[in-house]
């Protein structure tokens, strides 16, 4: 008799779901990644909660650099929940309306990272969390805000005791210390 596979992996309790009139990927020379969606209708609910509904978005990266450029034309969106667009875990809330937005995200190979965008739109955005990108031990506090007209938002490495969030293959989990 055999024994049943078991995974380590927890299991996840986020449900989505879209609907995509067009979604593709290129490939292309000199290792740069396009990627563009046209006609979405999204949803997730779980631990980031989400509706969106998006005309066209573009999004731009060179496979040697995890930094990239986001263009998306006119959406709606709404969001909450502890997953955060930087990767990071702790809380994020949004909702908006926006004809254009343009963002960039320079990501440094040292868990540092810098986004700037702008856009024409109505709407706020607010996130902060903590991850370990560089999964160095050293973690990152990472903060985005925008009010749909600027966005701004960045993540710093080495503000906080090394060792407080602990990597793990599936999730980032936060180590709190121990009382004596």
């Amino acid at each position: 008799m055999t024994k049943p596979a078991t995974s380590s992996r927890p299991q996840s309790t986020d449900y989505s779901a879209s609907l995509t009139i067009l979604d593709g990927q290129y490939k292309g020379i000199d290792s740069v990644n396009l990627k563009a969606r046209v006609g979405e209708l999204s949803g997730q609910v779980g631990k980031k909660n989400k509706v969106q509904l998006e005309s066209i978005a573009l999004e731009v990266a060179h496979t040697s650099s995890p930094s990239q450029l986001a263009l998306q034309g006119p959406a709606l969106s709404a969001s909450a929940g502890i997953h955060n667009p930087d990767q990071s875990i702790g809380v994020h809330v949004s909702a908006g309306a926006s004809l254009v937005n343009a963002e960039g995200t320079l990501n440094l190979n040292t868990g540092n990272s810098f986004t700037l965008g702008a856009g024409l739109g109505l709407g706020f955005e607010v996130s902060a969390g903590l991850r370990d990108q560089d999964q160095d031990g050293d973690s990152e506090i990472c903060f985005r805000g925008s009010i749909k007209v600027i966005t701004i938002g960045g993540c710093i490495e080495g503000l906080l005791p090394k060792g407080l969030l602990k990597p793990a293959s599936t999730q980032t989990t936060l180590k709190l210390p121990q009382s004596k």
